[in-house]
């Protein structure tokens, strides 16, 4: 913990130093994040059923940093830690949880410029414009620049990696990030959203696919997953980290079905 809060102060003085912080800031408040973790480790945390507070209370103490999303806050009674970062972008998620969002969430907020309205009182959240998803097989750009926008890979976590390399952060590992879902035999349209397919979870469904079995009620409407669109979208970060030789994505997720990129173990990584 200590280690966190002074990599937390060093990252503000950081920001105070440079010219014109606020006048930057009043263009666009991402300025003031712009490698503010050179050379930095994030954990990205999904929120997939292999998800332990155990394992958050490990981090907290450790050298990463935490970017996290959507519902994270129902892990908070079971351990002390919090992330550094909080990342939201789906609409659904955004409405049923607003409320939580502005009492439980006191980092800052990354959302996307649509969420405006359900975000009114929150912790100051910073928006972004998310660019258009592209179609499989055609992978996404990575985005360098979230001053123009973030691409969207049909995954919040692919997001994540957009902003964490904005910031800086040179490793980057994911955990809980499961990629594997059950879902009902019929999915329906989302009313208001042409094109998109959802569905409404019971306790077993969000139990095989979230790490709490009320993760979501059982009057919400859910985004089905977009599998193929999020795998083109961690092949693009994959390919990016490759051509940038600066970057390293890992995953420490035990279990799941994420095999794109290099399997780590996490206590391993935790002890480096």
């Amino acid at each position: 913990m200590l280690k966190h809060i002074k990599n937390t102060i060093k990252s503000l003085t950081e920001l105070v130093k440079r010219q014109n912080f606020s006048e930057v800031t009043e263009i666009n408040p991402f300025l003031a994040f712009k490698d503010i973790h050179k050379g930095e480790s994030v954990f990205i945390i999904g929120n997939g059923p292999s998800l332990k507070p155990e394992d958050l209370d490990k981090i907290k103490d450790s050298r990463f940093f935490t970017i996290a999303s959507n519902k994270i806050y129902k892990i908070f009674p079971q351990t002390s830690w919090r992330p550094n970062y909080y990342t939201i972008e789906d609409t659904g998620v955004c409405k049923s949880s607003k409320e939580d969002i502005k009492q439980q969430i006191t980092c800052p907020i990354f959302a996307g410029d649509y969420l405006k309205e359900w975000l009114v009182g929150s912790n100051n959240p910073i928006f972004f414009h998310q660019i258009q998803r592209v179609q499989p097989p055609t992978l996404p750009n990575f985005s360098t620049n979230l001053l123009e926008g973030i691409n969207c890979g049909g995954t919040v976590t692919y997001s994540m990696m957009q902003i964490a390399v904005w910031m800086g952060f040179t490793e980057i590992v994911l955990l809980g990030v499961d990629f594997h879902y059950k879902l009902p035999n019929e999915l329906n349209e989302v009313s208001g959203f042409p094109g998109y397919k959802g569905y409404k979870a019971d306790k077993e469904i969000n139990a095989s696919n979230y790490f709490v079995p009320d993760y979501f009620s059982e009057t919400e409407v859910i985004f089905a997953p977009d599998m193929e669109t999020s795998k083109c979208a961690y092949a693009a970060a994959k390919a990016f980290s490759e051509q940038s030789g600066a970057l390293v994505i890992k995953n420490a997720t035990r279990g799941g079905k994420l095999e794109v990129f290099e399997r780590v173990d996490f206590e391993s990584i935790l002890s480096k």
